[in-house]
């Protein structure tokens, strides 16, 4: 394993920019590389990872010319995005609310039965429970107690 991370290393270290080496052909050679050695892994991918990030923290004179191409074509799209991110700073909390939104509506099922809040009523011995309990038999319609019990009996059925 650790001699097909660093053979794809040294390919990608080395590969050279040239009309005579196609992107495909450097895929195949990394492929060749890794199965030689058995087939790809998740720990392959994570150390020729880690690998490439070493190289670029040492810098461009370490690369060759193919990586070296991709790191500023790489470095020149993440200077156009936060530049886009400084000149429309508006645009972007509008996206990051529709991903913050997207996300809890994802999560939010979870956290409410975690909470206690389940399709039959307050699990015994939880956080619903216990606040059930602070009622003294009498839950008032519309209260914030009732809205999670109904959120955890609607979403336990879907």
């Amino acid at each position: 394993m650790k001699k097909a991370v660093a053979d794809v290393l040294a390919i990608l270290r080395t590969a050279d920019a040239s009309p005579y080496l196609s992107k495909a052909q450097l895929a195949q050679q990394v492929d060749d590389a890794v199965y030689t050695q058995g087939s790809w892994s998740e720990w392959i991918a994570e150390g020729i990872l880690n690998g490439i990030r070493a190289i670029l923290e040492q810098g461009p004179e370490k690369m060759g010319s193919a990586m070296r191409i991709a790191h500023d074509r790489a470095a020149e799209a993440a200077g156009a995005v936060f530049q886009f991110a400084s000149d429309h700073p508006e645009v972007v909390a509008g996206l990051l609310t529709i991903v913050a939104i997207g996300v809890l509506v994802l999560l939010a099922p979870m956290v409410v039965e975690a909470l206690g809040f389940a399709e039959l009523g307050p699990i015994e011995g939880s956080f619903a429970a216990w606040w059930e309990s602070t009622y003294a038999g009498y839950i008032p319609r519309g209260s914030l107690f009732s809205f999670f019990q109904r959120l955890g009996m609607v979403w336990a059925k879907a």
